[in-house]
């Protein structure tokens, strides 16, 4: 209650700015016209995932690992472009950030990308599907020897997760 007397002078001022240019009534006639025109919202597409991951922490040039890792990463971008096709970016973004579409005014930070290789976490079968963290928008990728077993698991992961915001 506090909080909501302390912004009442704030909010009677922006509702009044509102409706000095008729935008007020405007948006309480037509709430669904009005919101769309607010809150245009371009199509997602495989790019802008992409791009929202585009820090990628890669070993050191010349290393066995970065070539496996180059591969992985290039698997990711094929996954990516694979999950357009089929119309379930909406889930991968909900699983990579909680959200289902990019807001209007975007994110604000990039996501960094680093991968883990087998044999670090031996014995552990969750190094075999990618580790996620949505608040610091930080995505492990596991390393495999095939696409067919890397994107398997990814979406056996995505799976798992999307389960998990609809409980």
């Amino acid at each position: 209650m506090y909080v909501i007397e302390r912004l009442r002078s704030a909010l009677k001022q922006f509702e009044e700015g509102l409706s000095s240019l008729g935008f007020l009534s405007a948006l309480q006639t037509n709430p669904d016209v009005m919101t769309e025109a607010i809150l245009q919202r371009e199509p997602l597409v495989a790019d802008a995932i992409i791009a929202l991951y585009s820090n990628i922490n890669f070993s050191i040039p010349g290393c066995n690992k970065r070539i496996r890792e180059e591969a992985t990463e290039a698997w990711w971008r094929d996954l990516v472009l694979d999950l357009e096709d089929e119309g379930k970016l909406p889930a991968l973004l909900a699983c990579l950030t909680g959200l289902e579409a990019i807001p209007p005014l975007g994110f604000g930070t990039i996501g960094d990308i680093t991968f883990f290789h087998p044999g670090g976490n031996e014995g552990d079968p969750t190094a075999e599907f990618p580790v996620i963290n949505t608040c610091s928008f930080h995505l492990r990728l596991p390393i495999h020897p095939t696409y067919d077993k890397f994107q398997l698991n990814f979406r056996a992961a995505l799976e798992q997760a999307t389960t998990f915001t609809d409980a």
